[in-house]
């Protein structure tokens, strides 16, 4: 027989990246604190009503001019840890200051756009306020609640994959939540 001499290659187990990566303390104390006080200062609050999206959570824009080092911060993070090896251009869209009062929430949606060339590949959210200072609101990813994050810790996850916030029961929870942009995926 012709194939008696063919070896086939023995399975090898592929390591996944899996759904979340977490980078510890990317900002700290004060810088939260800074972004918080930007927040009160100068921030304009936008109640979402959930168009699109039925959330609720009320919301300002952080732009590069309003504080750079989080930009800079945010995109080290982005390339660092980037497993699953997504071609990125950089952070496109303004930042997100998210503040979650009690009953406050998200539900599941994706934060992927189908629809422009350069599309969010990579989702980060970092909370500002200790995590002692609220209870619920729990970010859930790909159907997992996430466990031990803190204040500066960043949060990131591949933006296809679903994501929610379960309703807040006690305090505010204040996250940042920025976007890494790239090209289509194929």
């Amino acid at each position: 027989m012709e194939f008696e001499n063919v070896v086939f290659p023995i399975p090898q187990a592929i390591e996944r990246p899996g759904w979340v990566r977490i980078a510890r303390a990317l900002f700290s104390p004060a810088q939260c604190a800074e972004l918080l006080e930007w927040t009160e200062e100068h921030g304009r609050a936008y109640r979402s009503g959930g168009r699109g999206i039925y959330r609720r959570v009320t919301f300002c824009y952080l732009k590069p001019e309003h504080a750079s080092w989080a930009f800079e911060k945010l995109a080290l993070a982005f390339v660092r840890h980037n497993a699953w090896g997504f071609a990125l251009s950089g952070i496109l869209e303004p930042m997100r200051i998210q503040k979650y009062g009690v009953a406050d929430f998200t539900n599941p949606h994706s934060d992927y756009n189908y629809v422009t060339s350069d599309q969010s590949k990579i989702t980060a959210v970092v909370p500002l306020v200790p995590a002692r200072k609220w209870a619920g609101g729990r970010l859930i990813v790909a159907g997992r609640k996430i466990q031990g994050i803190d204040r500066g810790d960043c949060v990131l996850f591949p933006s296809f994959a679903w994501h929610s916030v379960s309703p807040v029961t006690r305090g505010e929870r204040v996250v940042l939540s920025a976007w890494a942009a790239g090209p289509r995926l194929v």
